[in-house]
């Protein structure tokens, strides 16, 4: 009796969980402006029709007629744009997924997966629970000691490729590299990963220089590793990058911070210009997460206010902590990274303004969704214009991912995953966040849905702490 009573409340949990979506043969979003990504502008009073999954035919309403069969959704008055794309974030949980949906992402790129991330995966793509789309790294690898526990540490060249081999075979769709390779090593993994046919991605090790590891064909780097070591006047100084996970890059912060270098003298911008040019000639995409790289400086993220009711209180310890203080800054050495993140808004608008290819990513694990709005603005107020800060959480990665056409506009062909908000985006990237409803693989769920599905994640957040 027992075996069956939790058959029945399992089956009925998943109902809850998709029984707001709305499953239908077809559909039209009728009366719609459309936002068109590549053109950056408006095409108004459209209507756009879903069949399977995908964007079967766009076009002036006045213009598309409609069988009786076809769930209408009211565009009028509203703007349909593609779902946004999230290249960097630590999703590992389910609830996690719901709350990046439910603010408008429909793709994801998990930084460091596990088996548990494949099995997520898996049943997105089944359509057995709701939300994003996920790519997935497969475990961190790193040298010695490795910097987070769990990392899988890797010394020895000749170990490499049965990792990477390792990884393709259990279905990742990338390798990362962490901080602390050794050049041997990481030349060992990029060749392990052209052998196997498999992506490496992460940050530019500590002693592997920008060039170098573009030129070895890393795919993307995060955080801008690498850029600021190869800009600085003197290359003798310690690579600045991460500097709470090195000593020597810590002591360079103190140093800065209480003036004994001066700030004038740091970038060269002759080498500035130069590698600008050279990483848009790249087949590369830098995934700045320019945001949350605030958190080393004086002036760190604030909550997202609106998202603490979906953390459990041991998620809210780590949103509100102090990270200067999980990572031991002092405050000479939050000066130094408040110093170097002006170089570093400055280098990202040369390379922007080069033509480098430049991904949305957040860097999150608690405050999934709402921080890749944030992130966009935080692009913008560095210098992209909107349009461009639009196409780096949609047609870019889209074009990273290898799907231009199919993921990351409104485009007949292209598969579903779509938002429709209240606002132009194109004007006001605070549109974003009227979100009126979100259609992941051609599953639409409205307004209502949505918060449906976030009063269950506040409600299980609630109970972890009773």
């Amino acid at each position: 009796m027992m075996n069956r009573f939790r058959i029945v409340l399992v089956a009925l949990t998943l109902w809850c969980a998709l029984s707001p979506a709305v499953l239908a043969d077809e559909f039209a979003f009728v009366g719609v402006d459309v936002i068109d990504v590549a053109a950056g502008g408006v095409v108004p009073n459209q209507t756009v029709t879903v069949s399977g999954g995908r964007i079967a035919e766009i076009g002036p309403s006045d213009a598309i007629s409609l069988l009786a069969s076809v769930h209408r959704i009211d565009g009028r008055g509203k703007y349909l744009a593609p779902g946004l794309m999230d290249m960097h974030t630590h999703v590992s949980k389910q609830d996690q997924l719901i709350v990046n949906m439910a603010f408008g992402v429909t793709t994801i790129r998990v930084m460091w997966g596990n088996p548990e991330t494949l099995k997520l995966r898996q049943a997105l793509e089944e359509n057995r629970i709701p939300g994003p789309r996920i790519v997935a790294a497969g475990m961190l690898l790193d040298g010695h000691p490795p910097y987070w526990p769990g990392s899988t540490e890797l010394t020895d060249p000749s170990l490499a490729e049965e990792i990477v081999a390792g990884q393709k075979r259990d279905g990742y769709d990338f390798v990362k590299v962490y901080s602390r390779l050794t050049p041997e090593v990481f030349d060992a993994i990029l060749a392990a990963a052209r052998k196997y046919g498999i992506e490496a991605s992460g940050h530019i090790p500590q002693s592997v220089p920008f060039q170098h590891a573009l030129d070895s064909g890393m795919k993307t780097s995060e955080h801008f590793t690498g850029v600021l070591a190869a800009v600085l006047t003197d290359s003798s100084l310690p690579n600045p990058d991460v500097s709470p996970f090195f000593a020597n890059a810590k002591d360079l912060m103190e140093r800065i911070g209480r003036g004994e270098i001066d700030p004038a003298t740091l970038i060269d911008t002759a080498k500035v210009t130069t590698l600008a040019k050279y990483a848009a000639a790249q087949n590369h995409w830098f995934v700045p997460t320019h945001h949350i790289m605030r958190n080393f400086t004086n002036n760190p993220l604030p909550a997202f206010e609106k998202g603490l009711s979906y953390l459990t209180p041991e998620e809210k310890v780590i949103v509100l902590g102090d990270v200067g203080e999980f990572f031991s800054l002092t405050a000479d050495q939050k000066t130094g990274e408040s110093i170097m993140y002006q170089f570093r808004t400055d280098v990202l608008r040369a390379f922007y303004e080069a033509g480098a290819k430049i991904m949305v990513g957040t860097d999150q694990q608690t405050m999934v969704g709402l921080a890749t709005i944030a992130e966009m603005q935080a692009l913008h107020d560095a210098g992209i214009a909107v349009a461009d800060v639009l196409r780096a959480a949609t047609m870019v990665p889209a074009n990273y991912l290898g799907r231009s056409g199919e993921l990351g506009e409104v485009a007949e062909g292209a598969v579903a995953d779509l938002i429709l908000i209240g606002g132009n985006p194109l004007e006001d990237l605070s549109a974003l966040e009227q979100l009126d409803g979100v259609m992941t693989r051609g599953i639409w769920r409205d307004r209502a849905a949505l918060d449906e599905l976030l009063a269950g994640v506040a409600a299980r957040a609630a109970a972890a702490g009773e």
